[in-house]
Order: structure tokens, then C-alpha cells, then sequence
């Protein structure tokens, strides 16, 4: 499927999540509806071109009352169109429109070793009221950074790593010769 299209298929359950006041509960809800077919013989099941429409349908049931209804019935509109295999770019794009709506931006941080939850709340606070957003951390661990933090956000990024200032410097000595 084009990117378009998957587009158009995100636009659609955003406009109506919109309407009905739950962006934040269907973003969630689609996160973990696609978490659940990543991870589980579920998503074989969901994603499998020559299974009967009526089999995935029953599967989608079974998310009934765990997800908002709006997620149930657009998932058995993809089984109906024969785009379920385009799940994962709905939900990327889905997410993508819902974060822009609720003024969240996501943050990529590398760092040597894992960060506190009292680091990760700094961080995002830091972050957050210089771009007037809330941040959502990912983190990532990199021995190699060796100490120090990167930070990736959106296409912006904040290299305060050791390794990274090693490599500049090393730079600055080889332009001086």
C-alpha cells in the first residue's frame, strides 16, 4: 500500500477519534492492539493473507472491551478492505497525527547507562519547556557514548556524549595540521 493510502486510513480514524473525544484512548488502544500481534501467534493469525475474513473478525472480538470500540471497528474495516497487512504504517501514522494534536514530541535519549525515572522526569521537563511540548522519552543504553547523553528529537539532535566530543575534537586537530 501506498504511503498515501495508509495515510488516508490514519486520517479517517483520527477524524473520528477526534469527534468522539478520544485521541489519547485510541492512540493507546492501537499501540497496544499492534504490540499484541508483534508479539503473539495473534498477529499470525491477524496478518495472514489466506485466512478467512470471518476467523480474523472473531479474533478482533476478542479485544471487544479491552479497546475502544472505534479500534474494533476499524480493525475489522481493514480485514474487510484486505489491508490489515498496513496495521503497523496506520498506527505510525495515527500516532504521528495524535502526538501533533496533544502537543507531545518524542525524544530519543542515548546514554552509557540506563537512566533514572528521576533523570528520564528531569530530561523531559528540561526539554519540554524550551520547546513548549511534552516530551516523551525512548531510551536508548550505548556503551559506546562512553558517558554524556544524546538526544534525538524529531531531526534535531543534542550530542553532549563523550564520544562525540572526542570526535569533534579529533576534527579540530586534524583541520589545525
Amino acid at each position: 500500500m501506498s504511503d498515501a493510502v495508509t495515510k488516508r486510513y490514519a486520517r479517517a480514524l483520527f477524524e473520528i477519534a477526534e469527534e468522539h473525544g478520544k485521541v489519547k484512548a485510541i492512540d493507546e488502544d492501537l499501540r497496544a492492539v499492534l504490540e499484541a500481534f508483534q508479539d503473539k501467534d495473534a498477529g499470525k493469525i491477524f496478518m495472514h493473507p489466506r485466512l478467512d475474513a470471518e476467523e480474523k473478525k472473531k479474533l478482533i472480538d476478542a479485544f471487544a472491551g479491552k479497546v475502544e470500540s472505534e479500534v474494533a471497528n476499524f480493525l475489522k474495516v481493514l480485514v474487510d478492505g484486505h489491508r490489515e497487512m498496513e496495521l503497523p504504517g496506520i498506527v505510525k501514522a495515527f500516532e504521528k497525527m495524535a502526538n501533533e494534536a496533544q502537543g507531545i514530541v518524542d525524544a530519543v535519549v542515548t546514554t552509557a547507562l540506563p537512566l533514572t525515572k528521576k533523570e528520564k522526569k528531569q530530561l523531559a521537563d528540561k526539554f519540554g519547556a524550551a520547546l513548549n511540548k511534552e516530551i516523551r522519552i525512548e531510551e536508548r543504553v550505548d556503551r559506546e557514548v562512553i558517558g554524556g547523553m544524546m538526544v534525538r528529537i524529531g531531526n534535531r539532535v543534542y550530542d553532549g556524549t563523550v564520544a562525540g566530543k572526542l570526535a569533534r575534537f579529533k576534527q579540530s586537530l586534524t583541520q589545525v595540521r
